[in-house]
């Protein structure tokens, strides 16, 4: 538990500090067997940090999730990343450590609106058939700097 709470802390921390750089917010749907919505930070030119809620039926399997990303292209369009995080989930079995690597692509002239696609490992403990690979595709929208 010390673990995910120096995690989470973490997080929010990069997240409260992102926000003095230049940063530009922005929102995410990733549709999954696992979908979730995301609300998220830039921060100058290679940091993404993300909230994610679980968009599941029932209340009760809501998870959150935390992650902090680093762009590592330069490109208008294209937006590779890699990044680190964490899930919570009410039951401890679905909690987890999340590694997305994913890519933003923003096609249109504006670059406010675009797509993305992601595969994230979610580290659920020691036991290796508890760990599944997450894949995910949505639209991601910036709001204007």
């Amino acid at each position: 538990m010390k673990k995910k709470t120096s995690l989470l802390t973490l997080l929010f921390l990069t997240i409260l500090f992102s926000r003095n750089l230049h940063a530009q917010f922005g929102f995410s749907y990733h549709e999954s067997a696992l979908p979730f919505v995301g609300i998220n930070y830039e921060a100058g030119n290679r940091l993404l940090t993300e909230f994610r809620l679980s968009t599941n039926i029932y209340l009760g399997d809501l998870a959150i999730e935390g992650i902090a990303a680093l762009k590592l292209g330069r490109s208008e369009e294209l937006d590779p990343y890699v990044g680190l995080g964490i899930r919570l989930a009410p039951d401890e079995d679905e909690s987890a450590i999340v590694i997305p690597v994913g890519i933003n692509v923003y096609p249109f002239p504006r670059k406010t609106f675009g797509f993305h696609l992601e595969f994230t490992p979610l580290i659920r403990g020691e036991d290796f058939g508890n760990n599944i690979i997450r894949g995910s595709w949505g639209v991601r929208y910036r709001f204007e700097k």
